[in-house]
């Protein structure tokens, strides 16, 4: 038997996906609009409140300058917990735009494809024959995003 991994594909747009272990997902809430906006420079749209704490949310597709996303009256914001562990921002929320999909991969379902490099993207692949996306690079984010609030 091979290993599988629960992974969670979060759609964002252009139909595209965010391709990240489901083990990293603390929730998924709805687009409630009380964010506190930042200016969305760079792919960091600004902050939401959830649980106490003030997460930074990110637009991935702005961050890695693929485009900013239109966003749609489904959107949902995704929020995960950081590599570090750091304290001082212990999640990171991402805008996606609808309900993430719950999928069991092997290493085989992930094919890898040809898409331009950045620091934020681990890997362009492509999940079995219909879903296109992006395995980010989680701990440059985290950085990526540190440079950004402070």
């Amino acid at each position: 038997m091979s290993d599988t991994l629960k992974c969670a594909c979060l759609p964002l747009s252009h139909e595209q996906y965010l391709v990240v272990p489901n083990s990293v997902i603390a929730e998924v809430v709805a687009n409630r609009g009380d964010l506190l906006v930042m200016g969305a420079r760079e792919g960091l749209i600004g902050k939401i409140q959830w649980r106490g704490y003030s997460v930074p949310l990110v637009s991935y597709e702005a961050a890695i300058g693929v485009a900013i996303p239109t966003y749609r009256q489904d959107s949902r914001i995704a929020i995960l917990f950081t590599e570090s562990g750091d304290s001082t921002m212990p999640y990171l929320a991402f805008s996606i735009q609808g309900l993430p999909e719950i999928k069991d991969l092997q290493e085989t379902d992930l094919i890898s494809r040809e898409g331009e490099e950045h620091q934020l993207v681990a890997s362009h692949v492509q999940v079995g024959d219909d879903m296109d996306g992006f395995v980010p690079n989680l701990t440059a984010l985290e950085t990526f995003v540190k440079m950004r609030v402070n």
